[in-house]
């Protein structure tokens, strides 16, 4: 049988190989050796930061690193998502850590997705971007930075897909030209893997109405991306334009995947109370709706911000570890997805 693949370097359409190891796009979905794919998992920033002279957050040693990938595997997770900035590489001069963490994510048979940088500034040690960066500053290091780790790393099937930012923004027009830029640069360097612009995929600059479905409309823009961060049942997530419902919709009709890149609600709010802060048990069974209604209705991955983040304070956590009950709901709908 003859499928075909929407992350090739244009718009003419490639045959795929049944045996690929690449994870691509069939569609409205995703494939993995011929057979379809979906993936849930969770983020953490800064599984990178070795050395307390790289990054932000605190410092990894190798036996914590491998301890953190074996929960996950137990969890049934398939899938992590970190930045890859140029700050938790020292301008791509030191990749042992990421090296590390493919090869622990492979052991596992686990896919990352690393993100080149963050529209805010944090962890990024630059002001928040602007218009002015997504027109023209990006070129002097965010692109050569991008270009020549796709190069490198074109060949490891680790890599689901490339996030070219976390949460961008900009004039629709500004980002428009940037998405394009960038993931054709991206495409023809390293044809192998998805390439995501990385949107939250709300009400943003950029993605307002019907501006976000034009911009996965980009042909060498692979799947689409939504941060969840409501505490709202999934069912009542839509206005007509920017829930998570109306961007299944609006991704299924532009024949492309959507995954959300991050989800989180927080707990152990009591001191300090908030709106939209849950128990843990109500944190996991609201997770535990969304999950279900976004898989059932198209979704091909989900990941939850963010495991065992000891960084974060115990009021307003959005973090959870082995001992939650959202542990063994991930556990749960992880057994129901395709293996």
């Amino acid at each position: 049988m003859l499928v075909f693949l929407s992350n090739g370097c244009s718009e003419e359409k490639q045959p795929i190989s049944q045996t690929s190891q690449f994870v691509y796009t069939q569609q409205s979905k995703l494939m993995l050796d011929g057979k379809s794919y979906k993936f849930i998992g969770v983020n953490r920033y800064n599984i990178l930061r070795d050395s307390d002279a790289r990054g932000c957050g605190n410092v990894f040693s190798d036996a914590d690193l491998k301890q953190w990938f074996d929960e996950l595997h137990a969890m049934g997770a398939n899938a992590v998502r970190f930045w890859f900035y140029r700050n938790f590489t020292d301008q791509r001069t030191h990749l042992t850590r990421f090296d590390t963490v493919l090869a622990f994510a492979k052991e596992r048979n686990m896919k990352v997705l690393p993100v080149f940088d963050d529209h805010w500034a944090y962890c990024t040690n630059e002001p928040e971007k602007n218009d002015l960066w997504y027109q023209n500053d990006y070129k002097i290091d965010y692109k050569p930075y991008v270009l020549a780790m796709g190069q490198k790393y074109k060949d490891d099937p680790t890599i689901l897909l490339w996030d070219l930012m976390n949460e961008p923004q900009a004039n629709f027009n500004t980002l428009s030209r940037f998405a394009t830029d960038m993931s054709a640069a991206l495409k023809k360097v390293d044809p192998n893997h998805l390439i995501s612009l990385g949107t939250l995929g709300q009400d943003q600059p950029g993605m307002q109405r019907d501006e976000w479905s034009q911009l996965l409309a980009i042909p060498t823009l692979d799947i689409g991306s939504y941060h969840d961060y409501s505490g709202q049942p999934p069912t009542v997530q839509t206005d007509g334009y920017h829930g998570l419902s109306d961007r299944l919709s609006q991704s299924y009709a532009v024949a492309k995947p959507l995954f959300v890149g991050e989800a989180g609600l927080q707990t152990g709010c009591q001191t300090t109370p908030q709106q939209q802060c849950f128990t843990r048990v109500e944190r996991a069974d609201l997770f535990k709706q969304k999950m279900s209604y976004y898989f059932s209705h198209g979704g091909v991955g989900y990941l939850i911000w963010s495991y065992r983040d000891y960084s974060l304070s115990i009021q307003d956590a959005f973090g959870f570890n082995p001992h939650d009950p959202l542990y063994t709901v991930v556990q749960q709908q992880a057994k129901i997805l395709p293996s």
